[in-house]
């Protein structure tokens, strides 16, 4: 009787591992595209900045019922990107899963410390977002003046919720220090000006085009 060589009795003896399956990695995909999809949708200012102009007349719910609600969703897209085997998957597959799952596990870990409570500093806020968004906000045709008048009317929505989050901050400790808070005081005080008013959110007036 012919002895077989050891190497070969080891190679019989473990299971050869499972060829990636193309059906997971096109699941993937379309995972990863909904969840995108999901960002675009519920952060419209986002999607304006990178030229999607499906939700230029939107402006993000910062209220907290919303804020949990989202955060609600990320966990729900967590679990299901965990649920990918990586065995099913290709190694750039494997990698986006894993970034995803790195992504979402960061944006979660922050809802312990309550970030929609200190929702503005002197780097941005309510304060600065949506002037900062007429620069980019197209007004080209009738349709792109009506999603800036839709904006216009749904931002006192977005200062009512950022005032109702900032005094639950006052009320759990966190604020921001006073010094940074006086430059915020500052940056509004500029910012109501009629005159500033009238430069930053009445100047689109003034590239109406003349068959409108």
């Amino acid at each position: 009787m012919k002895l077989r060589p050891i190497s070969l009795l080891l190679a019989a003896s473990v299971p050869c591992a499972a060829a990636p399956k193309p059906d997971a990695n096109a699941r993937l995909d379309t995972f990863m595209d909904g969840y995108w999809q999901y960002v675009l949708r519920t952060q419209p200012e986002l999607a304006t900045y990178l030229g999607d102009a499906r939700y230029n007349d939107r402006l993000q719910d910062v209220s907290r019922a919303a804020t949990l609600k989202d955060y609600a969703k990320q966990r729900d897209f967590l679990a299901k990107t965990l649920a990918f085997k990586d065995a099913d998957l290709d190694a750039d597959h494997r990698l986006d899963k894993e970034l995803l799952a790195y992504q979402l596990k960061i944006n979660l870990e922050g809802e312990r410390f309550k970030p929609w409570e200190m929702p503005l500093n002197q780097m941005g806020g309510v304060q600065t977002s949506l002037p900062q968004l007429v620069s980019v906000q197209p007004f080209k045709t009738a349709k792109d003046f009506q999603n800036y008048l839709a904006r216009l009317r749904a931002f006192p929505k977005v200062v009512d919720d950022t005032i109702v989050n900032m005094r639950a901050g006052i009320k759990d400790g966190i604020t921001l220090p006073k010094l940074i808070t006086e430059e915020v005081i500052a940056q509004v005080k500029g910012m109501v000006k009629e005159d500033s008013i009238a430069k930053v959110f009445l100047d689109p007036l003034g590239q109406l085009p003349k068959d409108l």
